[in-house]
């Protein structure tokens, strides 16, 4: 079923090509199905389902939230009431439940036929909308999330395969590639040429064979708002969407396949924005299934793949955990930088140590061997004096130095510069000048 609204207003929507579309403006309901299914009211549940016994169903209905407290004792009451008629049902809900939302994880069985199936449950006003369907179990469903250890960034994969080798396989893979837009890079290219020329290199297709490649503006509106979630204006980035069509073999069996892509780029970005010179390849989503049985099911995978959907709420927890990762390596890479300056600091210090000690241990090599020769010429003019005969001596009154015979014990000099010599009993004139000898 496509839409119901319980104000009575009546909307198809859009249903794929050769589904039926019924219209009840009375009950204020309209729907689309695929042909052959049936369309029945059970007591103001509309059912829609493939076969008599509802082995492959959908349904809808509406019922008041009357005595119950909220919706997820309304669920309680609703499982309760299901298994009391049918002892094979059983229902788990979802481990994130939100306040006025239930969604319920079934499971029963029709005679030897194992269902499995999704009922969700939402409040409006006094009235619980009921929607809801089952299909035979063997349908594998897996996901998984992948998370960059330095930021803490999110990507979700998603898989659904009918058979355990994969051959009718839908896949949302999370999967982008940044590029940068300049010569020496990938110069941006639209969808349709990314997923022709580019992707195929990328993806492990045996004898892949590209048929069509066409853009798919239908991928748009789903872009545009990922990216305003972003905190980026729609309108200041180019974006381009295509669906690609291509056969290759897989386990030996021809399988045609769909796949759907976008590129990204913001082209007035400006200095010192993430995004200036960088574009980006978005595989959206995949899905193939053997040749022969593709026409039939390529509505139903492709419903499966618009289908999904990432909760809101888990998103949010992951960008706040993202940010505080993130902060914490900032910390953690400003802290590294502190250690790294310090370091460069330290090393800086005992390079200085090491110099000044070395400078040290210079000038005392330097000072050595300054007195090695100061003893050196002290001892050679010593020599020099006794072999001349000779001795130093100054006058205190001008400094001036003159050598004069070392046979006297007293020296003087006149104010004619003329030296006289005595002993310690000469009786010296007024006007002489003592020299006083130099203890070399």
């Amino acid at each position: 079923m496509s839409t119901y609204n319980p104000s009575g207003a009546a909307d198809a929507g859009d249903a794929p090509a050769g589904w039926i579309k019924l219209v009840d403006p009375w009950a204020g309901f309209a729907l689309a199905h695929p042909p052959g299914w049936t369309v029945r009211n059970e007591l103001g549940t509309l059912v829609v389902s493939e076969d008599p016994v509802n082995t492959v169903a959908a349904w809808i209905a509406s019922a008041p939230l009357a005595g119950a407290a909220n919706v997820h004792d309304f669920a309680a009451r609703y499982v309760a009431a299901v298994r009391a008629s049918d002892a094979s049902f059983d229902a788990v809900p979802d481990p994130a439940p939100a306040t006025d939302t239930v969604l319920l994880r079934t499971h029963c069985r029709r005679g030897t036929v194992a269902l499995e199936g999704r009922i969700n449950m939402i409040v409006r006003g006094d009235q619980v909308v009921i929607r809801g369907f089952q299909v035979p179990a063997g349908w594998i469903a897996a996901g998984q999330v992948a998370r960059n250890t330095w930021t803490g960034a999110t990507t979700c994969e998603f898989t659904a395969q009918s058979d355990p080798r994969g051959l009718t396989k839908v896949c949302v893979p999370g999967s982008f590639w940044q590029f940068n837009d300049t010569w020496l890079g990938t110069r941006f290219m639209p969808a349709t040429k990314f997923a022709a020329e580019w992707l195929p290199k990328k993806l492990p297709r045996k004898g892949l064979r590209v048929e069509t490649s066409e853009p798919w503006p239908e991928l748009l509106p789903r872009l545009q708002a990922e990216v305003a979630q972003l905190g980026i204006d729609p309108r200041s980035v180019e974006i381009t969407a295509a669906r690609t069509t291509g056969t290759f073999a897989l386990s030996g069996t021809p399988v045609r396949e769909r796949v759907f892509t976008a590129t990204v780029r913001k082209p007035q970005a400006g200095f010192g924005d993430p995004l200036a010179g960088k574009w980006f390849g978005l595989l959206q989503f995949y899905y193939h299934a053997p040749e022969g049985e593709f026409a039939a099911v390529d509505g139903v995978l492709a419903g499966i793949a618009r289908s999904f959907r990432i909760d809101p709420g888990w998103q949010q927890r992951q960008a706040a955990q993202a940010a505080q990762q993130q902060a914490m390596a900032n910390m953690m890479f400003q802290q590294a930088m502190a250690q790294n300056r310090q370091a460069q600091q330290n090393f800086m210090n005992a390079q200085h140590h090491i110099w000044a000690n070395q400078q040290q241990v210079s000038d005392g090599i330097m000072q050595s061997w300054q007195n090695q020769n100061a003893a050196q010429d002290h001892a050679m003019h010593q020599w020099s004096n006794a072999t001349l005969g000779v001795t130093d001596v100054i006058n205190p009154d001008t400094g001036a130095i003159r050598q004069v015979d070392n046979s006297f014990d007293q020296h003087w000099v006149t104010n004619s510069g003329t030296v006289i010599g005595g002993t310690w009993g000469t009786q010296p004139d007024p006007s002489w000048h003592h020299l006083e000898p130099i203890k070399l």
